[in-house]
């Protein structure tokens, strides 16, 4: 499963790099593409992580989760 989680506050690589290491240490989440310019995380996930987890650990690294959508499609 794969998952768009829409993050408020990131302003640039370090933020993005803070991002992706937190995501990736959470149980479940495979791996994690981060989105400056969209300001998104793409996670690939081993089944289903729930979103308020997801969103918990975005609030936990010091920024806002505004969305969290199901992505369909290609990685």
């Amino acid at each position: 499963m794969k998952k768009i989680v829409y993050i408020e506050g990131m302003m640039c690589e370090g933020c993005a790099k803070s991002m992706k290491e937190a995501f990736e240490n959470m149980v479940g989440v495979d791996s994690c593409k981060i989105d400056l310019k969209k300001k998104c995380a793409v996670l690939k996930l081993q089944g289903n992580v729930i979103d308020s987890a997801l969103s918990d650990c975005v609030e936990r690294t010091g920024f806002k989760c505004t969305e969290i959508k199901i992505k369909k499609g290609l990685f």
